[in-house]
């Protein structure tokens, strides 16, 4: 199945979901990241310390918890956004689909690099103890980052059930200051402008950044010093 059929195929089945939906599917959104850090941790975990280098299954269960983890954190955003998920436009629904879709590929790339992982510690004949703290720093580091993504889902969601509520871009540029970061900061408009620009901060791998958002500290805060999307 090509891209364009899975996306289409995820498309449909968020609209069927969400326009079934009641406000109480959706878990508190901190519940929500605490199990997918947990799920991520150890589905990375269990296929470095294994013996076999078949990456199927793991790959099939981090997509699965992927699907499952985007779909409840967009859906309670757009809830505490104020919006209504059986309300929920096809635009909406259909940013969700196209994230899924790429982070599925990234997905695939990660197995590819955990892979690569374990054929070298044998290689090079590396020790056990050795490997598992090279295992235990790599599972540390891409389950923050994975959690940090569904940080930016939960973001989109909450600022796309918002309305037109007005919002301020500001924080700190990081190690390295961008054109873009420094064009927005101090800047006030609608979510929907942010939104449709795709100017959304503490996205990591937004390439309507220069900088991606990897390593900056930017967020878009209400009148009321409200912290909406970033940190």
């Amino acid at each position: 199945m090509g891209i364009r059929e899975i996306f289409k195929a995820v498309f449909a089945r968020l609209n069927s979901m969400f326009a079934g939906a009641a406000k109480s599917d959706f878990l508190p959104y901190p519940q929500t990241r605490a199990i997918y850090k947990y799920q991520v941790e150890n589905i990375i975990l269990g296929y470095l310390i294994e013996g076999s280098n078949n990456t199927f299954a793991y790959v099939s269960d981090f997509k699965k918890a992927m699907g499952a983890a985007f779909t409840d954190a967009f859906g309670r955003g757009y809830i505490d956004g104020g919006g209504d998920p059986q309300e929920m436009r096809q635009g909406d629904s259909a940013w969700l689909a196209n994230k899924k879709v790429t982070e599925r590929g990234f997905i695939d790339q990660l197995f590819g690099r955990l892979k690569s992982l374990k054929k070298s510690s044998k290689a090079e004949d590396q020790s056990q103890t050795d490997y598992l703290a090279e295992v235990d720093a790599e599972v540390d580091a891409r389950t923050e980052g994975y959690a940090n993504t569904l940080d930016g889902v939960y973001a989109e969601g909450r600022l796309r059930g918002a309305g037109n509520i007005m919002l301020t871009f500001d924080g700190d540029d990081g190690e390295e200051s961008c054109k873009t970061c420094r064009k927005w900061k101090g800047k006030r408009h609608a979510a929907s402008f942010w939104i449709i620009r795709g100017l959304i901060p503490g996205q990591p791998g937004n390439q309507n950044f220069e900088c991606c958002g990897y390593n900056c500290h930017h967020y878009l805060f209400d009148d009321k010093g409200e912290i909406w999307a970033g940190h």
